[in-house]
């Protein structure tokens, strides 16, 4: 018995000494039949892909390299090894070196793993046998990144009238970012990208209006009409090339909404309150967008869009940042204005009422916003401002003797009824107070038109000073038209000096080149014929007989002392005041549109010295007013 477990357990040792080599690979002194083998792994465009695996033959478990790196010499059993890279679905091996080059037995470099399952990627290569490190075999594998295509397209939805272009942003593996832009109704050109997962956002981050999103030949994906996106998987392409395996993506938009609203704060009936929309960011209205709207308090009212809807709504582009501003409303100001969602408000731009300043034309408030899906609201709260003091001077400029009575009118369209007179002794200043309110204050954001009666002999010596300057909304010969502020005085300050006398008709007038003075006039350039005398730079006279009695003001260049758009009666105007020695002036006045295209000139012979009120167009954006 003995005899046979001594037997038995020297077998057994036999076995063991027969396996060991085999066991003991990774031992410092290396067995005979073994030699060292290195892999290393090129790679383009594959940033996105941090290791590769490798399967060795005479090694149980694959081995990894890292991206654009190499490993260590490892042992393997001498002769022919067999490596083959693990197949990624998204990247294929294009080429397969060794050194020393004559080591390299075959290989199979081309193809891909999602195309074709067979043994792409693998390599026979020579190691020698041998226990010294330095003549490691080095197995080099390069690899690329296997593409397919993607198409973006545009559509609107059912019940909208968008029209222009929208661009995309396309993302994918390995860092790869592009952009199409697409104009509705449309789709882009097949976009070459990295196979696999591959992301398509419209205008990233930019509010959009994505009502559904559709995906054809890019399953799995995902899509999300709030983040206007979608995640699919792009097949590889058979072919460079050919895009018949390209996933099509479709994203339908809508048009959105404005609304304003108005509340009112305080007794008393008001209304309509005015609003101005200025858009701008609309790639299909390069030149802004300018739309107008009346609110009544305690109503909302939708603001029309540029987009008119196969339904016959308006609508506008999400992503449009729009300017609201309020009209100024004589008696209140400003004190409040919410957005919802309030996510929408452009910051720093929220203004409540200053101050009036005809020179920022009209807004008691204004607030821009950028539109996002669906509906954006904007309410504008109103309080009945404190009413301000208007004060009119006199001065003793000019030679006029101090003490002169001198008398004024003051006159307001807002409450009826606010006229009032007052006698202001040369050098001094009164207060006028409004007989249509308790305390005698003019309201705010109120016109008032303060007249001059000059005293005989006299006249208004241009300019009439306002203080603050900015509250100057025009002047005549007589008169200044002011705004008032809140709780504040507004003050007009004349001058006046001698009238010019009148002409009288010219005797024996030589007036420069020939003919006679006629009737004195204004000869031209020439003096007022006040005597007849000679004209002398006059020329003929011709242009001054018309005026029998002559021109008591006194000669000066015409002008265009002011030209503003507004909105009289619910219409559009433009208000033009002409300052000239002449009592007629012939303007020439362009008309643009909301694009900046001239749409009409025309010329108009206005009265000088005084506010003339000229209707224009609906689709009149603004104008260009100068002497003919």
């Amino acid at each position: 018995m003995k005899k046979v477990i001594l037997t038995v357990a020297i077998a057994a040792m036999g076995l063991l000494l027969a396996t060991a080599p085999s066991l003991a690979l990774a031992d410092p002194v290396e067995p005979d039949g073994s030699g060292y083998l290195e892999l290393c792994k090129a790679s383009t465009g594959l940033s996105g892909t941090p290791s590769f695996q490798f399967n060795v033959s005479g090694l149980s478990a694959p081995v990894t390299v890292p991206n654009g790196s190499c490993t260590a010499p490892f042992l393997v059993p001498a002769g022919n090894v067999t490596v083959t890279e693990v197949p990624g679905t998204f990247y294929t091996v294009t080429k397969v070196t060794t050194n020393p080059g004559s080591a390299l037995v075959s290989s199979n470099p081309q193809g891909s793993g999602a195309l074709d399952s067979g043994p792409n990627g693998t390599a026979v290569v020579s190691v020698p046998d041998s226990n010294d490190i330095s003549t490691a075999t080095t197995v080099d594998f390069t690899n690329d990144p296997v593409y397919g295509y993607v198409e973006v397209c545009k559509s609107n939805a059912a019940d909208a009238g968008l029209t222009g272009g929208w661009s995309f942003g396309i993302t994918g593996n390995n860092a790869f970012a592009s952009t199409v832009t697409v104009p509705i109704g449309n789709c882009s050109f097949p976009v070459r990208v990295p196979a696999g997962a591959v992301t398509v956002t419209e205008t990233p981050g930019t509010p959009t209006s994505v009502s559904n999103i559709t995906v054809r030949r890019g399953d799995p994906s995902s899509t999300s009409t709030s983040g206007a996106s979608a995640s699919v998987t792009v097949a590889p392409a058979p072919a460079v090339g050919d895009s018949s395996q390209q996933a099509v993506v479709t994203f339908y938009n809508e048009t959105v909404q404005l609304k304003v609203c108005k509340q009112m704060i305080g007794p008393g009936s008001f209304g309509p309150f005015m609003f101005t929309a200025t858009g701008t960011g609309d790639p299909s209205y390069s030149g802004g967008i300018h739309q107008a709207v009346s609110v009544m308090p305690g109503q909302c009212q939708l603001v029309p869009g540029p987009y008119t809807n196969p339904n016959g709504t308006t609508g506008w582009r999400a992503g449009t940042r729009v300017a609201i501003a309020e009209a100024p409303y004589p008696g209140t100001g400003v004190t409040a204005i919410a957005v919802a969602p309030s996510g929408r408000a452009v910051p720093g731009t929220t203004m409540l009422s200053p101050l009036p300043n005809p020179t920022a034309p009209g807004a008691a408030g204004s607030q821009a916003v950028v539109l996002g899906s669906g509906e954006t609201d904007v309410a504008f709260t109103n309080a009945t401002d404190p009413n301000g003091a208007l004060k009119v001077c006199q001065t003793t400029a000019n030679g006029v003797a101090s003490g002169t009575p001198v008398s004024f009118t003051a006159t307001s369209s807002t409450p009826a009824g606010s006229t009032a007179t007052v006698t202001v002794d040369a050098g001094s200043c009164a207060i006028i107070n409004n007989p249509a309110t308790t305390d005698g204050g003019w309201l705010y954001n109120s016109e008032v038109t303060v007249t001059q009666t000059p005293p005989a002999g006299l006249a208004v010596v241009p300019p009439i000073v306002v203080n603050p300057a900015a509250r100057l909304i025009s002047q005549d010969a007589t008169s200044v038209t002011v705004a008032i502020g809140s709780n504040d005085t507004t003050e007009a300050s004349f001058s006046d000096g001698p009238a010019a006398p009148a002409g009288t008709s010219g005797t024996s007038s030589t007036s420069g080149t020939g003919a006679t003075g006629a009737t004195g006039g204004t000869g031209g350039t020439g003096g007022t014929g006040s005597t007849g005398s000679t004209g002398s730079t006059g020329g003929s006279g011709s242009t001054g007989g018309s005026d029998q009695q002559g021109d008591h003001r006194t000669t000066r260049p015409a002008f265009i002392a002011s030209a503003r758009m507004t909105v009289r009666h619910h219409r559009r105007c433009v208000v033009v005041f002409v300052r000239s020695s002449h009592r007629t002036q012939l303007v020439r006045i362009v008309e643009f549109n909301r694009h900046g295209k001239a749409i009409r000139t025309i010329r108009r012979r206005l009265r000088t010295d005084r506010k003339q009120w000229l209707s224009v167009g609906r689709k009149v954006r603004y104008v260009h007013v100068t002497l003919a």
